[in-house]
């Protein structure tokens, strides 16, 4: 299989997207979490809204459902990837993969 996540594994991404649901479920019935959960959580301090880069395609898309055919786009973040079968999912759709580029912006280390 030559499916890639950044998630380590497709039982690791699925459990952790279990778990989202399961809260997001609660949550719409509950108005906070219940303090169980809330006393076995850690704590953060002196925290503050903050931004962290997470992967996606760049690329020219043809027939996106809102941006129409765009000669340059960044997609919502990459959930899963098989560019051997030639699709890609990203949170928040299906892409078929055309043609690699082979280059990688940004810089990384070993």
């Amino acid at each position: 299989m030559s499916i890639i996540t950044p998630y380590g594994s497709l039982n690791s991404l699925q459990d952790s997207l279990t778990s989202l649901l399961g809260d997001i479920r609660d949550l719409r019935t509950e108005e906070i979490p219940c303090s169980m959960d809330l006393r076995v959580a850690p704590i953060i301090d002196k925290w503050s809204y903050s931004l962290i880069p997470a992967g996606c395609i760049a690329g020219s898309v043809h027939g996106h459902p809102i941006l129409g055919n765009c000669a340059h786009v960044h997609t919502s973040q990459l959930i899963l990837i098989d560019p051997e079968n030639g699709w890609a999912r990203t949170w928040s759709r299906y892409y078929r993969l055309g043609a690699c580029e082979e280059r990688v912006t940004g810089s990384r280390t070993s």
